[in-house]
């Protein structure tokens, strides 16, 4: 016995669910379209004037044309990474969702996550973190294995397909994540929530009341699972098969998709019939649709209860609500795989596709193996019966385009969609043969010698050559459209067209050209010569040749007249020319000028000979038209181009005079200067050599005037001259005598000097000791300064001697110069009496102070004094008093020393450290 409180929810729920289906959803009017009941004739290439289409009904989305596919999440990389449209990446998404805030989710199957992409593009991971698991809990700390089916509810909550966990998830908006129905294993039995078990659920689909409708695909179900999570099966049995009728008797093989219509129906894409299934409210099973199927694994219903599919194969099928194909083309999409974006068969994708309605007017496409979300345009409009080759279809509906082929009388059928439905009509097309109409400008003002130029001739149809006739091939020959200058003359050009199968003859256009004589000027070059001298050769140039000729194409030269002769006086004598011919040239003539003119002479205003300090002006000559040029000892003189020239320098002048590009040169007259300078103008500075036999010695010239000088330098019988000004150094001198003369450039004048460079003397140093006052006397010889170091004391000096102090027993000096190439002076002054060895102990040389006895002779003999062994002996001259004695072979140790100085005999013990 059914309990009271059981109806009563059971009775809200129906009255709930009837409520809803009652609600009446308001939609836009179906478009009603036409493009005219007249015949539209157009010509084979030439633009059309757009066609455009007059829409008495419902509005049509003018965004995209209908069928139009684009790229609206993913970068078609393979990836699991978050971001906007540019970087985020999917990892094989089967299948989507929209919200009604515009968020799309996505079952990111290899990702093990439900992606969501905002409406700015942006991708983000709604539930999953890409773990494999079945763990229920918020956002990124859920997971889930493969899912492949997801949808939204009205209420905004989104269920899940977990196809790899065999469950049903639910996902609030939230995005928390809880278990609707399954136990995680696979099975097939109905029951509450976990009770219930699943066998690999691919797809699902909701209803009004948020019944979730799962296609159970391994099992061969069709399950309904209740909000209260409730599982029933709809229809099928296990064992599969391909029979329809009610829902518990009919079978299914493997259905993969599923999904809704406004009116409850279900659709299956029954993957191994082959088939979409269709489901009615009372769980009748019938086959709705078989054609355009391969493998088919997911289908979508839209507003107007189309259906589409998909498969494996890489397109999507469009289906009216009656089950039959809309076209005898796929919607989107064709059997070759790819990644295109387009409009019906030129888009391209992957295969394995998954569809679902967006509720807005688009047909979601998830590409899988491309790795991206593509959208279909369901509204807008589309061309059903293919337009004329050359012609496209725009997204408002106009047609516009350029015809390429001839087309008889057709009726080409366009459809528009919208919201409301879908309205249509046709176009009433031909396409006729094409006119030609040939454009050819008036010539320009053309001149013999011109370059080839564009004929600039256009016309409509560019598909078909122009021919070109010349009435005379003499005047102008034309190829590839350029028109190439052969003489002078009147020509005409014909251009016409011929037609062919697509287009009539063009009207053939003339022009006419008349290319004028080029203009050639013949000029008499203006020239000089001396009186009484012979006329010279007459010259005379061209200007005006073209195409690289010259005077062989005179048919008739120029005759030359002048009437001077050799003994014309000075003057101008017309040079005249005529009678020359040439085609194709006009000849017009510059006369020239013939000028006789005389020797030029210098005449000086006062005497050629003068001192220094004074001039002289020279002068010659002067005419108009004439230029100057004075020289001095031939060498011209920048500045001095007039008539005149004031000379305050010696030398030879001469002007030179020229007129109309003829010179003539006066003979030479020469100018006489007398030259002297200050006896102190030149200071010598000598500088020995630094060191004996070193070549560092100079001398340097000083000039108080600056003059351009010339010093002659005498060295062993060779002489090297140097130029300057007011100042000159000569280096690099040895020790020695030599010879300098300096002269002054274009004066006679010369001054010599005796020059001698000196070198440092040898250091020389002589010692005097004072036994009584214990000091040294140093005579000091060939430095200027000196060094001495006595006992490691440092004494400089510029004097030739110097007095320092003595200690007793050894003092050690050295004595050098501030040259270092004089070398140094050592000496061992001994100021002990007393016979003694030094340092005792020693490590390697031991010092014997022979006192201040006058000893010559030092024999010296070495005993151990463990074995009395002779371990050492040697023979010395004394030289400063202190014997030095290298015994660095000795071994460590204590030893007998034994002298015999001059026949007396003294010992000593040491001690080799």
């Amino acid at each position: 016995m059914k309990k009271p409180y059981l109806l009563l929810i059971l009775l809200l729920v129906n009255i709930s669910v009837n409520k809803s289906l009652a609600q009446t959803i308001t939609r836009p009017a179906a478009p009603i379209i036409s493009y005219g009941s007249g015949l539209h004739t157009f010509e084979i290439g030439k633009p059309i004037e757009p066609l455009k289409v007059t829409n008495t009904g419902g509005a049509i989305p003018l965004t995209s044309l209908f069928s139009q596919t684009s790229t609206i999440g993913g970068n078609h990389l393979y990836g699991y990474v978050d971001g906007n449209k540019k970087d985020a990446r999917l990892g094989n998404p089967l299948s989507s969702a929209r919200d009604a805030a515009g968020n799309i989710y996505i079952a990111d199957a290899n990702n093990n996550a439900i992606r969501k992409l905002a409406p700015d593009g942006t991708i983000s991971t709604f539930a999953g973190n890409g773990d494999v698991g079945a763990n229920n809990a918020k956002g990124r700390d859920a997971t889930f294995n493969y899912p492949t089916g997801v949808v939204v509810a009205a209420s905004g909550n989104i269920y899940v397909a977990d196809y790899g966990n065999c469950l049903i998830r639910k996902i609030t908006p939230d995005g928390t994540v809880t278990t609707l129905a399954g136990t995680g294993a696979p099975g097939h039995d109905n029951g509450v929530g976990k009770l219930a078990s699943f066998n690999l659920p691919y797809g699902l689909t909701v209803d009004k009341a948020e019944n979730v409708y799962v296609a159970d695909s391994y099992n061969n179900l069709i399950r309904k699972i209740t909000p209260a999570g409730v599982v029933t099966t709809v229809a099928g049995i296990l064992n599969g098969g391909n029979t329809n009728g009610p829902g518990v008797t009919a079978s299914f093989k493997v259905p993969y998709g599923i999904a809704i219509d406004s009116k409850g129906n279900l659709f299956v894409a029954d993957k191994f019939n082959f088939s979409i299934r269709k489901i009615t409210p009372d769980n009748t099973v019938s086959t709705f649709a078989t054609g355009g199927l391969f493998f088919p694994n997911s289908v979508a219903v839209d507003s107007l209860n189309n259906v589409y599919a998909c498969g494996q194969i890489s397109f999507v099928t469009k289906y009216l609500p009656s089950g039959a194909q809309s076209s005898n083309i796929p919607l989107s999409g064709f059997l070759e795989k790819g990644y295109v974006e387009g409009i019906d068969t030129v888009a391209r994708y992957s295969g394995n596709l998954g569809v679902s309605y967006d509720g807005v007017g688009n047909l979601l496409v998830s590409d899988g193996s491309n790795f991206v979300l593509r959208k279909v345009n369901l509204y807008g409009y589309q061309v059903e019966d293919k337009l004329p080759e050359g012609l496209s279809l725009d997204s408002t509906g106009t047609i516009t385009g350029t015809p390429k082929v001839l087309q008889g009388i057709k009726l080409h059928r366009i459809a528009g969609y919208n919201a409301g439905g879908k309205g249509e009509n046709v176009a009433t097309i031909q396409i006729v043969k094409g006119s030609q109409v040939i454009t050819f400008p008036a010539f320009p003002k053309i001149t013999y010698g011109d370059k080839a130029m564009a004929l600039n001739v256009s016309r409509t149809n560019k598909t078909l050559p122009l021919t070109y006739t010349v009435s005379d091939p003499s005047i102008v020959k034309v190829s590839k459209d350029s028109i190439y200058f052969g003489r002078s003359g009147t020509v005409t050009i014909t251009v016409t067209q011929p037609g062919n199968d697509l287009y009539l003859d063009a009207t053939p256009v003339s022009q006419t050209l008349t290319i004028q004589k080029a203009p050639l000027t013949i000029t008499a070059v203006d020239t000089a010569k001396l009186y009484n001298t012979d006329n010279p050769i007459f010259r005379i140039t061209y200007k005006g040749f073209v195409n690289k000729e010259d005077t062989t194409i005179l048919s008739v030269r120029p005759a030359i007249s002048n009437t001077a002769s050799k003994s014309s006086p000075a003057g101008d004598y017309p040079i005249t020319l005529s009678g020359a011919k040439a085609d194709n040239y006009t000849i017009s003539y510059v006369p020239g000028t013939l000028s006789v003119i005389n020797l030029p002479t210098i005449a000086a205003d006062g005497s050629t000979t003068f001192f220094d300090g004074g001039s002289v002006t020279l002068s010659t000559n002067a005419a108009a038209g004439y230029t100057y040029q004075w020289f001095k000892d031939n060498v011209a003189i920048k500045t001095a181009t007039a008539s005149k020239l004031k000379v305050t320098d010696g030398g030879k002048y001469t002007v030179a005079i020229t007129v109309k590009s003829f010179t003539a040169t006066s003979a030479a007259t020469t100018v006489y200067t007398q030259f002297s300078l200050p006896v102190n103008n030149f200071k010598l500075t000598l500088n020995g050599a630094a060191c004996k036999g070193s070549a560092n010695g100079s001398v340097n010239i000083e000039a108080v005037q600056k003059l351009n000088y010339s010093a002659s330098f005498t060295a062993n019988g060779t002489t090297t001259t140097y130029p300057f000004t007011n100042q000159l150094t000569i280096d690099k001198l040895t020790a020695g005598n030599y010879s300098l003369c300096i002269s002054v450039e274009g004066k006679i004048y010369s001054q010599c000097f005796n020059v001698v460079i000196t070198e440092p003397a040898d250091l020389s140093v002589y010692s005097t000791v004072n036994t009584n006052l214990n000091t040294v006397n140093l005579q000091l010889n060939g430095g200027s300064s000196y060094n001495v170091n006595l006992n490691d004391v440092v004494y400089t000096t510029t004097n030739s001697q110097i007095t320092l102090p003595l200690i007793t027993g050894a003092n050690k000096l050295s004595v050098t110069t501030d040259k270092l190439c004089q070398g140094i002076f050592e000496k061992i002054i001994n100021l002990d009496t007393r016979i003694i060895p030094y340092p005792n102990p020693f490590q390697n040389v031991l010092n014997i102070n022979t006192g201040s006895g006058n000893i010559n002779k030092i024999s010296a003999t070495i005993y151990n004094v463990v074995d009395g062994k002779t371990v050492y002996t040697n023979q010395y001259n004394n030289q400063s008093g202190i014997l030095q004695m290298d015994l660095s072979t000795l071994p460590s140790g204590v030893y007998s020393l034994n002298l015999m100085m001059d026949g007396k005999a003294k010992s000593f013990k040491i001690l080799k450290k």
